[in-house]
Parts: structure tokens; C-alpha cells; sequence
């Protein structure tokens, strides 16, 4: 019979490791809450393989777990998560939705300190001028007067794409789903996006295939989604989506 002491040991050892996590969970003053439950695997090697971290809410120090700065891939289960280089979720910060085989995809390898879920509209303060899902928390620069002067003259369509960074340059107006933008002169042109309302897939090749990204908010440069001048097709998100969308699991 193994020792009732030793029972107890191996069951707090392993409670520590994965209970942590799930215990910090819940309102913490940062417009975060409930409706952004989701899971998330942390893996110490690319290709999810290595020591792992179940992950169910925010850890604001990753050295708690020993986890600081080891990082190489996350495959997420449910819901939409945010990463960031420094501890309390700043410095500079990513919002996945999909699995990541290999977080050098987004020179985070090696480099997460914070990791929480984020709610629909990432839960607080709608961040519509932020780079898409890529920003810095400590940028202290506002896009809002090239936002604003990007929909000068547009209309309120509820995209509008940029042929040059910082909203400028031609500009298409767009109000429903573009098969291919060549039909518009702007295939392979957009440098930059103002959304005005909706969610939109925007995707490197035609009839929404090749690599796919889901936008929500205004971005001034595509090329944070390595898709500068690489956009081909775009629609509204969240119809006719093609079985093995975007980075499957």
C-alpha cells in the first residue's frame, strides 16, 4: 500500500501544475470575464511536442510555472487568446484564434511571459485602431487621425481597402464578399484596411483559399499579417466556410 504521505505529495505535485492556471481565473479588473473561456496548450518545442501547460485563464507570469520564455508552439481548443512578451500582458502582444505550430511565425518563440483569454471584441475597450491583432501595449502611438482620414471620402462602407499603408492611396470601398479582386484592379494591392463594421476573411488567392486571416478591426499595415500586397479575396466572415480553414486542427 503506498503511504498515505506519499499520496498527498504526489497529488499536490500535480495540482501545481495544472490548477494554478484555472484558479486565476475570473474578473480581474482588465474588462476580461467569463464569456472569454477557452483553452489553450502551451508546448516547450515547435510541432506541439515537449513539456506542456494546460492553460484555462490568465497567468500574468509564466514564471510561475516555470514556463517564462519557453514557448515554441500553442494549439488552442476553444476561444481567442492573448500573448505577450512581458509579464501583466505588455510589451508587445498577439491575439491567436487558431493553433500555432511555430510561434517564430511570429518572432514569439522563446519570448511569451503572459498569456489570458479575451472575450468577443476582445471583452474591454474596442481597440479599433490597434495593428489588427498584433499591437504593442506600450505604443503610445494613435492611428485614429489616419483612420479617420482613410474614411474621409469613402463612405461607411464597411471595408475599405488601401493601396498604401496608413490608410492612404487608392482605396475600394467594399460592401459584400470579392471572389477575386482582380476584377477590380486591386488584386495584390492592399497595403492597409479600415473596417467600419463586421467581421471580414481576407485571403491570399482567389475564391477565399490559399492562406486566410480573419480581420475585426482597422489595420494601417497588412504587412503584420504578412500579407502585404497579398490579398486576393475577401467576404464577410462566418459563412460557406471551406472545410480546413485556415490553420486546422
Amino acid at each position: 500500500m503506498i503511504p498515505l504521505k506519499k499520496l498527498a505529495l504526489g497529488f499536490a505535485a500535480l495540482t501545481a501544475f495544472t490548477l494554478p492556471a484555472m484558479a486565476q481565473y475570473g474578473p480581474s479588473g482588465h474588462g476580461y470575464n467569463n464569456r472569454a473561456a477557452g483553452t489553450a496548450v502551451i508546448y516547450q518545442h515547435a510541432d506541439f511536442r515537449g513539456q506542456s501547460l494546460r492553460v484555462t485563464g490568465p497567468i500574468a507570469h509564466l514564471s510561475e510555472y516555470r514556463f517564462n520564455d519557453k514557448a515554441s508552439s500553442i494549439r488552442i481548443h476553444s476561444g481567442s487568446w492573448e500573448v505577450c512578451v512581458d509579464p501583466n500582458f505588455r510589451g508587445r502582444c498577439e491575439i491567436l484564434t487558431y493553433r500555432e505550430d511555430q510561434l517564430n511565425e511570429f518572432r514569439l518563440n522563446d519570448k511569451i511571459s503572459s498569456i489570458r483569454p479575451v472575450a468577443d471584441r476582445w471583452g474591454r475597450n474596442d481597440r479599433r485602431h490597434d495593428r489588427g491583432g498584433r499591437y504593442d501595449r506600450d505604443d503610445r502611438h494613435d492611428g485614429r487621425r489616419d483612420h479617420d482620414r482613410g474614411r474621409r471620402g469613402h463612405g461607411n462602407a464597411p471595408m475599405i481597402l488601401f493601396a498604401d499603408p496608413q490608410f492612404r492611396g487608392s482605396a475600394l470601398p467594399v460592401n459584400g464578399a470579392i471572389p477575386h479582386l482582380n476584377q477590380l484592379r486591386f488584386n495584390d494591392k492592399v497595403s492597409s484596411i479600415v473596417i467600419n463594421s463586421g467581421v471580414w476573411e481576407v485571403c491570399t488567392d482567389p475564391n477565399y483559399r490559399g492562406r486566410c486571416e480573419i480581420i475585426d478591426r482597422s489595420v494601417d499595415e497588412t504587412g503584420y499579417y504578412r500579407l502585404n500586397d497579398n490579398i486576393t479575396s475577401v467576404r464577410p466572415a462566418g459563412y460557406n466556410r471551406r472545410p480546413g480553414y485556415n490553420r486546422p486542427f
